[in-house]
């Protein structure tokens, strides 16, 4: 876990200064503050790899949140800014390893999820919210994932995710075009770059 905090902390100062760079009138990273997965967010993570039958080397390769960054982009502007950051990131030598567009209703997050490897091989999390979906995700939905962690999750579970659902009933659902089986995210860059 130290290893993989101390890979995050050296790639910081060149992903931190393009994730800054990327900013405009439309979008702005929040919660820089909170940027490194603490030491034993790690180890917890690691673990339940472990658990799963995960050698220790695969557990710390496949920790894709240690640096971890969320843009709120302005939801009249969202396909677009998305896309443009993503291109921005293909142009820096960044490649694009997974993407979880979660947007949709009966979800109990809604957001678009990528990881990033960058040129040194840093694994990265890049979370692209609205205003109205990153509140849900900082309210409920955090809460939500706590309680979902414990062995005692039950019936709290069912009634916080009918919670979550029906906050989620207010947020504008995103129509990226990024689903798995629409349109690949590599096309989406493509077609934004006109290639």
């Amino acid at each position: 876990a130290e290893a993989v905090q101390a890979k995050a902390i050296k790639a910081e100062p060149q992903v931190t200064a393009l994730m800054e760079s990327l900013q405009d009138g439309n979008s702005r990273l929040t919660g820089l503050e909170y940027r490194f997965k603490s030491t034993s967010s790690i180890e917890n993570k690691m673990g339940r790899l472990l658990e799963q039958g995960y050698s220790l080397n695969g557990a710390a390769q496949d920790i894709n949140d240690s640096l971890r960054y969320t843009f709120l982009i302005d939801e009249n502007a969202y396909d677009g800014s998305v896309l443009s950051k993503l291109s921005a990131f293909t142009d820096n030598g960044y490649q694009i390893k997974y993407y979880n567009n979660a947007w949709g209703s009966g979800k109990t997050y809604q957001g678009l999820n990528i990881t990033l490897e960058d040129p040194t091989g840093m694994m990265i999390e890049v979370q692209f919210h609205t205003d109205a979906s990153f509140n849900a995700k900082q309210t409920i939905n955090h809460t939500y994932y706590e309680i979902s962690r414990s062995p005692l999750a039950d019936q709290s579970i069912k009634n916080l995710s009918n919670e979550i659902q029906s906050l989620n009933q207010n947020i504008y659902v995103r129509n990226t075009g990024f689903s798995h089986n629409q349109y690949s995210i590599n096309s989406a860059i493509a077609d934004y770059k006109g290639v």
